[in-house]
């Protein structure tokens, strides 16, 4: 994410603290924005928060030509 892409919908804000402290200063208040977000919304989620997401099963149909372990030469 970059708060200084015109479409962040953090940009507004980022220019605001750039143009009174400075680019590095605007990049680490956008940071504490984003930290400070994260940890109330997982403080929303609680317990559920913690519990580890197992990735679906996928099954990867190769050609025969990218087959792993076969060299394309």
């Amino acid at each position: 994410m970059c708060a200084a892409r015109p479409s962040s919908p953090d940009h507004a804000s980022s220019l605001q603290v750039k143009q009174r402290l400075g680019g590095k200063r605007a990049a680490l208040s956008v940071a504490h924005k984003l930290a400070r977000e994260a940890y109330h919304t997982l403080g929303e989620l609680g317990d559920q928060a913690l519990i580890p997401r197992r990735p679906p099963h996928r099954r990867l149909n190769w050609p025969a030509s990218c087959a792993p372990g076969r060299l394309n030469r």
